[in-house]
Formats: structure tokens, sequence, C-alpha cells
């Protein structure tokens, strides 16, 4: 009589002590959801409270990794300012099909694009394209630039822990997709991420762009396209 009491008495008590872990694991992972979703909407409310006006620079390094040799390593680094009505970019493309450099220059009666692919130098007037080089050379809202990203990702939130990142404070948000997203917690701007094959560093910088930054490029050297 005195065993079966015993044995009873376990498994209610096992009973009872994994009733107590499940409701920890609801809880934790309750709170977890619920820091998650407070964390992102006070990210949300930052960026939209963001003023970055008109004089900007900013700084862009992007690296695709080859997948199991299907796809090339590249390395492009941009650098783009931003005044008003004026703007001029330069990207150089590192990778194994070669190095390119792209310049982008435009004010109030200009829009210039040069390329150069190592072998072949050409440029464009005042023309629009929709190749993939062109798309890239266009100045970047920066603030919609990371909205975009929050708006993408903010379903598939998993963990979001802090971090100091090249010297600022930042919310390391992780997906259930472990991709990684380095976001300011002042600003909203995100600085950096990696996703999938992808990573990216942004820097940037509120007005500090003086006419000095806008140099029309030479095109003695290069071809002109037909529009």
């Amino acid at each position: 009589m005195g065993f079966f009491m015993k044995e009873k008495n376990l498994k209610v008590l096992l009973t009872v002590v994994i009733v107590i872990l499940i409701l920890l694991i609801v809880g934790l992972v309750g709170y977890n959801l619920l820091k998650n979703t407070m964390t992102m909407s006070k990210i949300e409310k930052n960026l939209d409270n963001l003023n970055i006006g008109s004089n900007y620079s900013y700084t862009m390094i992007n690296v695709t990794t080859g997948n199991e040799g299907k796809y090339k390593d590249d390395l492009s680094v941009g650098q783009y300012y931003v005044d008003e009505g004026k703007f001029y970019a330069r990207i150089n493309t590192y990778g194994n099909d070669g190095n390119n450099t792209a310049i982008a220059y435009k004010d109030s009666t200009d829009d210039i694009i040069l390329y150069d692919d190592g072998e072949n130098k050409s440029y464009k007037i005042n023309g629009e394209s929709n190749s993939e080089i062109d798309m890239e050379i266009n100045p970047t809202d920066l603030k919609a630039f990371s909205q975009e990203i929050l708006s993408r990702i903010k379903d598939n939130v998993d963990n979001i822990v802090e971090e100091t990142k090249n010297g600022k404070e930042c919310y390391v948000i992780t997906t259930k997709e472990f991709n990684k997203y380095w976001v300011e917690k002042d600003t909203g701007i995100v600085i950096s991420y990696i996703e999938n094959n992808n990573s990216f560093d942004l820097n940037y910088s509120i007005g500090n762009v003086t006419d000095n930054d806008f140099v029309k490029p030479n095109t003695d050297e290069y071809i002109q396209e037909n529009n």
C-alpha cells in the first residue's frame, strides 16, 4: 500500500513539475514576444521622427558571397554626396568578373553617368537606363531605406539584444531565418546587416556636404552612349 502511495505521489509531483515548466516556457516566450514588439515599435517611432534633411553623405559597403561556387564574390564600395538638387556618387565594384567603376554627377543643368569596366569607358548625358548599376547609383533616402527593411522583417523577429557597433549603440535584431540587423538606437537607421549571402555596412553623416564635394567629371577619355 505504501509503495503505491509513493508511486502516486511521485506521478503527481512529476505532473506538477511539468506544468510549472510549461508555464515558465510559455511565460518566457510571451515576455520575449512582448519585448520584441515594444522594441520594434520604439525603433519605428524614432525613425518616423527622424529628420535627415536634404544635405547628407554616406558610404555603403556591400559584399555578396558565393554559394557553393554558383555565384561570384563581389565587393561594392559606394560613396555618395547629396545636397538638394545636387548629387555625386562613385561606386567601385571588385569581383571575379573584374573591377568596375561608375560615377554619377547631377546638378541643375547636368546629369552624367560614367562607366569604366577596365576595358571600355563610356558615359551618358541626361539619360535614363534600367541597368542595375544605374539604379545603384541613384541617391538613397536613408530613412525610407531603413523603413523598408524594418517593415520587411518585423513579423519574423526572433530576438533583440543591445550591442555597440562602429562606436554606435545599436539594437541587434535576429530573425527566424538567422539574418541579423544592427539598428541605431537613437535614430532607427539600419547601419549594418547580414542577410542570406549578403553583408552590408553603412556609414553616414548629416549636414556635412559642401560645394567642394561636387566635382563635374571629365569625359574626355570616355565614349558617349546613345540614350
